[in-house]
């Protein structure tokens, strides 16, 4: 059985490490509670197994519009792609901590402050003495400090696993962001004793002094707790794909007030960009083309009702999703267009287009040529908005 007394949040990836975490608090009989966060970058499917798996309550949490903010403006810096760490860690750190661990008596700061302020105030030395016998300071500090759900948080970080967030500096700017001490049992012994240890709220001795990449540490703990389903050991954020990172650079570039809805486009085909002038402003329009018939599903799935859907008639071949052309379309059908057999895409005009012949042609061409069946024909295409 548990402590009664003693819960603690854990940030919960679904990976190895934070599922060890979870199994070296629950060797001490504390009550864990999972946290995840999911966004355009990362989600929540390994969390969910995990904590199944762990048989305990997961806690899932959307920060797709902070998160954008964090990738453009990171005070700590990028990794070595747009991935924003030490930023990100913090900010999860402080929103799991401030969304979690607050109580019905809590919901309203100002009241609770008001009344804590009251008893506080009553167990000051009076000039009678007789304020005092009411409530003690230290009693009425400890009323309200004891209306917290959790004791710590804590994570399955590994110290120098990752060099860019996971260093002893890196691990200190986190815990200033958050504005809370955390908790890291796999590595704990290499990292200053924190509260949470020298209150006895959890045994040093029974933490670990794990360290760096190799996953030695790792493997023993896996034969300790007799962990059979666990996942590779792969990276679960976007923002460390260079590929997907070129992506939603340029997006941050030309869209500077994009959606978590326009990010997610990047996720699901091949991403091409096209300038034209509108009412004497330059636009940048969108392209994605489905990569296959996976892609192709989504596309029609997360479509805006001012996006363009470009398909080819009686030809299987990719869905188009063409957002911010900002054009309507009388006709519906575009017959008896050419597709090349072979096409240099470094030599298309993606930019200076006045007119919609000229776009819509080329976002024809390129629909066209990315279907094997197309290429070297005359094809219909259907355009929808």
């Amino acid at each position: 059985m548990y402590h009664k007394k003693v819960k603690a949040l854990v940030l919960l990836s679904g990976g190895l490490d934070s599922i060890l975490a979870v199994k070296i608090l629950q060797s001490q009989n504390i009550k864990v509670t999972g946290v995840c966060f999911v966004s355009n970058f990362f989600g929540s499917e390994k969390a969910e197994i995990a904590a199944k798996n762990l048989n305990i309550e997961l806690k899932i949490i959307d920060i797709s519009k902070e998160m954008i903010e964090i990738v453009r403006n990171p005070k700590n810096g990028h990794g070595k792609n747009l991935n924003p760490c030490i930023d990100c860690h913090g900010f999860m750190f402080k929103t799991a901590w401030q969304k979690l661990n607050s109580t019905s008596l809590q919901k309203s700061n100002f009241i609770i402050n008001f009344i804590k302020s009251i008893f506080i105030f009553l167990s000051l030395p009076m000039a009678s003495g007789k304020c005092g016998k009411i409530l003690s300071r230290k009693n009425a500090e400890d009323l309200f400090n004891k209306k917290s759900k959790y004791d710590f948080i804590a994570t399955g970080e590994v110290l120098g696993q990752r060099p860019f967030s996971q260093n002893k500096t890196a691990l200190r700017r986190v815990e200033k962001i958050a504005g809370i001490e955390i908790l890291r049992p796999l590595s704990a012994k290499l990292l200053p004793e924190t509260s949470i240890e020298r209150k006895k709220i959890v045994q040093r001795d029974k933490l670990f002094d794990i360290q760096g990449r190799t996953r030695i540490g790792q493997t023993k703990l896996i034969k300790k707790y007799k962990i059979k389903d666990y996942p590779s050991p792969a990276g679960g954020c976007l923002l460390t794909d260079p590929s997907f990172s070129q992506r939603l650079a340029a997006m941050l570039e030309k869209w500077p007030e994009c959606t978590p809805g326009d990010i997610e486009f990047l996720k699901h085909g091949r991403v091409f960009w096209l300038n034209y002038n509108y009412q004497s402003k330059l636009n940048s329009v969108l392209i994605i083309i489905g990569r296959h018939n996976a892609d192709n599903k989504i596309l029609k799935k997360i479509k805006q009702e001012n996006d363009l859907m470009i398909e080819l008639k009686n030809i299987p071949g990719p869905v188009t999703i063409v957002r911010n052309l900002n054009i309507s379309l009388d006709d519906k059908k575009f017959n008896n267009l050419s597709i090349p057999s072979e096409m240099n895409l470094d030599k298309i005009n993606f930019t200076d287009y006045k007119n919609k012949k000229d776009i819509l042609n080329t976002i024809f061409i390129l629909t066209g040529y990315y279907s094997p069946k197309a290429r070297g024909k005359k094809v219909d295409f259907v355009v929808k908005g």
